[in-house]
């Protein structure tokens, strides 16, 4: 978190703001967490999750993977 508050800093943003725009994704971490921890006892979803978190590492790979190109 400290490292997205530096890019917020070293961007212009006003001191006051970064800290408020950091409070809002660490934030959405917490509801990320407790949405995750209540679908993740529903059986059947596991399957989709574990889908939807591996096509997700692959987008970020493939995406790395194709700047290098140009």
């Amino acid at each position: 978190f400290l490292g997205d508050f530096a890019v917020y800093l070293n961007s212009r943003m006003q001191f006051k703001n970064a800290l408020i725009c950091n409070g809002i994704g660490c934030l959405f971490i917490y509801i990320g967490l407790v949405i995750g921890i209540l679908i993740g006892d529903i059986g059947e979803a596991k399957h989709w999750i574990y889908a939807l978190a591996s096509g997700v590492f692959i987008y970020i790979c493939v995406c790395d993977l194709v700047s290098f190109r140009k």
